[in-house]
């Protein structure tokens, strides 16, 4: 089983939801706490900031691209971080989850919660799937 992060755009000289960033610290605390054999994959809707600013941002086009890379699988997760990318992320799929935008998450009490959260969605599909 795959876990995907979705996030928007990449950062200049950035991987996808990069550890440098706070949302790739959030992500990062997700991915530790996941059962051994759950793959975690970080991506980003778009290949640039350049893209949505230009207003190329064709969603259709992005999602395809989306699938036709990483191919995700019936039985696995994604989650998708923020309105902006739910928005345009038209992939129909069984494991999407619309998930709150990681750099929103403030308090350590909020990030703690938003941790555990997201990691019990995922436990609970590898349930589903048992």
């Amino acid at each position: 089983m795959r876990v995907f992060f979705v996030g928007l755009h990449y950062k200049p000289n950035m991987k996808a939801l990069d550890s440098r960033t706070i949302s790739g610290k959030r992500i990062d605390m997700i991915i530790n706490q996941l059962s051994e054999g759950v793959e975690a994959v970080k991506t980003n809707f778009y290949g640039s900031n350049y893209e949505i600013e230009a207003g190329h941002g064709n969603d259709e086009y992005y999602t395809n691209l989306w699938q036709r890379v990483y191919q995700p699988l019936e039985t696995d997760v994604i989650f998708l971080l923020g309105g902006k990318v739910s928005k345009r992320f038209l992939l129909k799929h069984n494991g999407v989850v619309l998930y709150a935008h990681p750099s929103k998450v403030m308090s350590k009490i909020e990030v703690a919660e938003y941790v555990r959260n997201a990691v019990e969605i995922v436990k609970n599909n590898v349930k589903e799937l048992a």
